[in-house]
């Protein structure tokens, strides 16, 4: 065998040893990748006479099965109605705004927010808009997914 064929066995070899390893270390859960709601991050923004806050965080043990969580309150003080709406957007693209939580008048009602979250092509928005059909009048864009978790 000549050293040049040896050369190409021997980079074939670290070739597929560098590439086991890295799916290893990507399968292989983080220390930091189990978290719960003890370690949530605050949310907020309002629009008119309606505000929503609450906590973020992250569940799962790999990138491949990690769910985003969302919950709070969504509140109004005045008259009208007020919804949540949310857009996931996965590699790069955006998909479309669905409403997630609605109040008409004064009062209150639940934000719970769900989804699919494989780092870093995942980003998630949150937004209130006056009514309950469209996005044409709204407030400020809450980014759900800004990091890092810790807060």
């Amino acid at each position: 065998m000549t050293r040049t064929r040896a050369t190409r066995r021997l980079s074939t070899a670290m070739a597929g040893l560098a590439c086991s390893a890295s799916l290893g270390l990507a399968l292989a859960p983080t220390a930091s990748a189990q978290e719960t709601s003890a370690d949530a991050v605050e949310w907020s923004t309002s629009h008119g006479t309606a505000e929503a806050s609450g906590t973020r965080w992250v569940e799962g043990s790999s990138i491949f099965d990690r769910e985003l969580v969302v919950q709070g309150e969504l509140r109004n003080s005045g008259d009208g109605c007020y919804s949540v709406w949310v857009r996931w957007i996965f590699d790069l693209a955006p998909g479309p705004e669905r409403k997630n939580a609605t109040v008409c008048g004064a009062g209150s009602v639940p934000v719970d927010i769900r989804g699919r979250y494989t780092t870093p092509t995942t980003t998630a928005y949150l937004r209130i808009c006056r009514g309950e059909t469209d996005v044409s009048d709204c407030g400020p864009t809450e980014n759900l997914t800004s990091w890092p978790i810790e807060g």
